[in-house]
């Protein structure tokens, strides 16, 4: 086994020594040796004076001079790369390269680095060139722990004053200029803290296959939801934290050959080759479990990391998961991953089947003109009419704008001037015959919030109905589903008269609270 191997290796080497060729000289041209730029983008370019032969080459940066961690483009057969830039940073960089016919995955050949100061002037070595800040005229050097007062300031660094310290005047020992040493190759800045994002996933992608190194749990937190009754099924409103952005980071490998070690002729011996930090939107996903059994979410809403949704269920809803499921997908490193997180949904309010959701849509004193229901004038009549004139309307509870317009249903019925808003709980609330609105599609509104104000637009049978608000609210958003306001609203409807009843009988005919009055 050994001789097939000796023999297989001394064939390949013959061949490459007979293969005659001179080795290209790839020069570094620019950035400078020792430039400095202002740039957030530079393009870094080499020559190669070899014109008889292809190459490829990879572009390699890093942050000390050694190049102990660095960060490399994919291979190229360019002559230069655009390459974004970190401010405040000594970048060192250079260029590897091999022939495009013997290439293998692996580069046998580099260049000497080029020094490129971004934002700032590169220190000089010479430890008499560097200074701290307002340094003291001293005739000698001496040192306290790891603090050294340097002979001859030149400005080629400052650090910044919070760093200094006093020192003692006692058992100040002397140092030589061949003991000191300034080191400015760690990966840190010496200037500060350097600021780090977590990272919530790293992948590691070879060969066209990503796998998974570890993902964290985003963040998805309850802090508070209520339950409620609503005719035969139960209603929760949960609000809380979600993660929305997602920091991930993938490491790029390629299989390193190399045609004189046999432990790359039959295996793959890894290599990374640089690696891409994303920052993206996973694709969202909430769901409740009740005993087993898969509840939907009824409308979910989410505004600078926090959310609000609406479930709606059959039970007390007292024995619930909350699970959600975050998605990421990047198809350029076939990746696809789902992170679940679940939370058990613990009622923080107790349930008050008394306690209707919502308030009135006008500040009282005010008066109805046709109640809800099957009335002397209508069957049915779809909600209440309010009989105020030019009044502010006014949000029945936390919700969103989903439709305002002018209602052209016929010829002679129209509702007039009207908007809709959709509840926290699922529920849909209209205004009809207004005067204008102050809203718009897509706007949050509050509680008692000001929506507009009641008027005189619309008709009914081509007649004018004179100023008041039609008032409705809907199970769903169609207009079959509509109900009864005064189940829903909390108020004191004993005290809410019926308007002008004795001269128009009529009036106190439909699901009137308070009928005879």
């Amino acid at each position: 086994m050994y001789k097939l191997i000796y023999s297989t290796l001394l064939s390949f080497l013959l061949l490459f020594l007979n293969h005659s060729y001179t080795l290209a000289a790839v020069k570094l041209l620019a950035p400078g040796n020792g430039s400095v730029t202002q740039n957030m983008v530079e393009t870094f370019s080499w020559t190669n004076d070899d014109v008889d032969h292809d190459y490829i080459y990879l572009f390699e940066y890093s942050f000390d001079k050694d190049f102990r961690t660095s960060i490399q483009r994919l291979p190229t057969e360019e002559l230069n790369v655009l390459q974004g830039l970190v401010n405040n940073k000594i970048m060192y960089w250079r260029v590897k390269y091999n022939l495009k016919e013997t290439f293998s995955g692996s580069f046998g050949n580099v260049t000497d680095a080029f020094v490129l100061g971004v934002g700032r002037e590169i220190p000089k070595e010479n430890p008499e060139e560097i200074e701290l800040e307002e340094p003291k005229p001293k005739t000698e050097e001496v040192e306290e722990k790891d603090i050294v007062i340097i002979k001859k300031p030149n400005h080629s660094l400052k650090l910044k004053p919070s760093i200094k310290k006093i020192l003692p005047q006692k058992e100040i020992a002397k140092k030589t200029d061949e003991e000191f040493s300034w080191d400015i190759t760690g990966n840190k800045d010496i200037l500060g803290v350097q600021e780090t994002n977590d990272i919530h996933c790293l992948f590691k992608y070879l060969q066209g296959k990503s796998e998974k190194i570890y993902c964290n749990s985003p963040q998805f937190t309850i802090e508070d939801s209520i339950s409620y009754s609503l005719s035969n099924t139960f209603s929760v409103i949960v609000k809380g934290n979600i993660q929305t952005r997602l920091n991930v980071v993938v490491e790029k490998y390629i299989c390193k050959r190399e045609i004189f070690d046999p432990r790359t002729w039959f295996t793959c011996q890894e290599q990374c080759i640089g690696r891409e930090e994303l920052t993206l939107k996973p694709n969202l996903y909430i769901f409740a479990l009740e005993s087993r059994s898969f509840v939907p979410v009824r409308s979910y809403s989410e505004e600078n990391n926090r959310f609000s949704l609406l479930i709606r269920c059959n039970k007390s809803c007292e024995e619930m998961i909350l699970k959600a499921r975050f998605r990421i997908v990047i198809s350029k490193y076939n990746i696809f991953e789902d992170l679940i997180v679940e939370s058990p949904l613990q009622i923080s309010k107790p349930l008050n089947n008394k306690k209707k959701p919502f308030s009135l849509p006008l500040k009282l004193p005010v008066g109805v003109t046709q109640w809800y229901g099957d009335t002397e004038y209508q069957k049915p009549h779809t909600g209440i009419d309010f009989g105020v004139s030019k009044k502010n309307i006014l949000a029945i509870g936390d919700g969103e704008v989903v439709s305002v317009g002018v209602d052209k249903a016929g010829e002679c019925n129209s509702g007039g001037r009207y908007l809709i808003v959709q509840q926290e709980n699922g529920m849909y609330t209209g205004y009809f015959h207004l005067e204008k609105w102050s809203v718009n599609i897509g706007e949050k509104v509050k509680r008692n919030g000001v929506l507009g104000i009641s008027g005189n637009s619309g008709s009914w049978n081509c007649q004018n109905l004179k100023d008041h608000l039609h008032f409705v609210i809907r199970k769903k958003r169609a207009s079959k589903s509509h109900v009864d306001p005064v189940k829903y609203i909390e108020a004191e409807w004993e005290k809410i008269p019926t308007l002008v009843y004795k001269q128009y009988p009529g009036r106190l005919s439909g699901n009137n609270p308070h009928p005879g009055r």
